[in-house]
């Protein structure tokens, strides 16, 4: 039979790199204590500010004679927070590099407790990692992106009001899993990860458009008209051209991106006139696609969420 008693509790550690001796708030998360500057806090953060605002009970906790304030929060998250407040060089400004985790914990924390410098900061390395595709493209992302990123990036631009990062963001992880992995989740470090019902639907919803009707209307160029003006070998071309479709056609359901995944231009056995509108059909498919993405994931259009960026950076 399982042992159903609690686990004991884990004892309490001091976080060696923010407890600094002379300062007087110790700030416990969990079993992890961080010993701070109060006035320093309350200068950067009008949540923090309110918080240590009131007067200490007669009971407060104490610990080594200082009040203890405990936080909700992940310590995780706290420490990457409180090191980008107390450390100027642990989180610079992009093109600096930085790592997914700390643009994690700062972006969540430093929104919830309102310090805006932080949080435009982190906005900046976030939205780096999934750059617009009329965006200038040698400006890097700051962090490297792995997969597992995506199931975390999409519950944190919605807790953060970061909605202009998330056609991207479901874009990329439309693309890298299917229906049904989506619906079910997947396996990593031992835990089935799963997007929140609500992101859930919209990346169902969005994904079953991209395999269907998107998928559909995108392809239509390599066929349509069956002739195109100037074309030196009308029926040797649109053979070619099917038969790019074909294979478009034949992998619909493994990617949500056909074309990229089967069909390459520049290897199809068509007339240089072909060769050049079908690049032109190539490029308006990518822009009319991209046009579409708010639509697809239930999200505002793109004037509107590029305004929403602009407020939020300002």
């Amino acid at each position: 039979m399982p042992d159903s008693s609690p686990a004991e509790p884990l004892p309490l550690q001091r976080c060696s790199d923010l407890w600094f001796s002379d300062c007087g708030l110790i700030i416990r998360a969990e079993h992890v204590l961080f010993r701070l500057s109060r006035e320093m806090l309350a200068a950067r953060s009008p949540v923090f500010a309110d918080m240590l605002s009131f007067a200490q009970p007669d009971d407060a906790e104490l610990l080594d004679g200082c009040p203890v304030v405990s936080l909700p929060d992940p310590p995780d998250e706290l420490r990457v927070f409180f090191r980008a407040l107390f450390d100027h060089e642990f989180f610079e400004p992009s093109p600096a590099k930085t790592e997914f985790a700390v643009v994690h914990g700062v972006l969540r924390m430093s929104h919830k407790y309102q310090v805006d410098s932080l949080r435009k900061r982190a906005l900046v390395h976030l939205e780096s990692a999934f750059p617009r595709l009329d965006a200038d493209l040698a400006n890097k992302s700051t962090w490297s992106r792995e997969t597992s990123h995506l199931s975390r990036t999409i519950p944190l631009c919605y807790e953060v009001s970061a909605l202009w990062i998330l056609p991207n963001v479901f874009f990329n992880y439309c693309r890298l899993f299917d229906l049904k992995t989506i619906a079910v989740g997947y396996s990593f470090d031992g835990l089935n990860i799963c997007l929140p019902p609500s992101q859930q639907r919209a990346a169902l919803s969005g994904c079953h458009a991209l395999h269907t009707r998107i998928s559909s209307k995108y392809l239509d160029f390599l066929w349509n008209p069956e002739e195109l003006p100037g074309c030196s070998s009308p029926l040797q071309c649109f053979r070619s051209r099917a038969h790019g479709r074909r294979l478009a056609e034949g992998r619909r359901l493994e990617t949500s991106y056909p074309l990229w995944a089967s069909c390459d231009n520049a290897t199809m056995d068509v007339c240089d006139r072909c060769r050049g509108e079908l690049n032109k059909g190539l490029h308006n498919a990518d822009a009319e696609l991209y046009r579409s993405l708010p639509h697809i994931f239930g999200l505002p259009d793109w004037a509107t969420l590029d305004a929403m960026r602009v407020e939020a950076l300002a």
